[in-house]
Formats: C-alpha cells, structure tokens, sequence
C-alpha cells in the first residue's frame, strides 16, 4: 500500500479460510515470473491483514492489479473472532501459470512483511513452500 500510495482508513491482522496462498499467477512487472495469487482450498487459510479502503482508493488499488478480479470473500479477525466480508484480488484463468517460480526477493518481502503477522506456523509453511 505504501508503494503504490493508496491511502487506508483502518488496517487489521485477518485470516482468510478455504483459500491457500499460491504463487500461479504470471507476473506482469516479474515478467517471466510468477506472484501470490489466493485459491480455493477447503483444508488451508492465508494470514495477512485487511485494509479498509474508500471506493477511490479501491480504484486506484485496481489499476495496479492487472490479471485479477476482485472476489468476495469472509474474512476472520483473529483478535476478536468477527466475521468480515471483503474484497480480494484473485488472478484471472489466462493469467494462471503452473511450475513458474516466484522471483525469491519477492517470497522474502512476503516473509518479511508477515513478521508479527503470520503465525510461527504459517511463516513455516511459507517458507518450505516457497524457498528452495
């Protein structure tokens, strides 16, 4: 959010259940890569945070998320067990793409920037997953 400069009202720690954190979607600035994209899994959950954002910033958030579409979804706050409904960026069919890698500073910055976030668990996941 930072680096596109799109302005946020509120920012929470959410899990996303029935959905895993892939890395299928092909890369639009990583050309020749892939980056995260959220499927549809019964037996997983991604952790991250959730953003409150205006219908202007969610636009302008839209114009840097080429080859996704915007999906409802419920959301779990941790801390309080609320159910939230959200919107979340999830790729488009021709932008699917399976055996291509995630450049490895990318899978680092996600890493990173789950720190205090993720559960012990989860960074675990990621990283066995994600890293060689």
């Amino acid at each position: 959010m930072k680096v596109r400069r799109v302005p946020w009202i509120k920012k929470q720690t959410a899990v996303l259940p029935d959905y895993r954190l892939d890395m299928n979607k092909r890369g639009v600035i990583y050309e020749g890569y892939a980056v995260a994209n959220i499927t549809p899994d019964s037996d997983a959950h991604v952790e991250g945070v959730v953003y409150t954002l205006t219908q202007d910033a969610l636009n302008q958030l839209s114009t840097f998320e080429i080859g996704y579409v915007l999906k409802d979804v419920t959301l779990i706050i941790p801390e309080t067990g609320e159910r939230v409904l959200a919107s979340a960026f999830i790729a488009t069919p021709e932008f699917i793409v399976e055996g291509v890698p995630p450049p490895s500073h990318y899978i680092q910055r996600i890493i990173d920037g789950g720190k205090g976030i993720f559960t012990k668990e989860y960074e675990e996941e990621l990283i066995r997953r994600f890293t060689n």
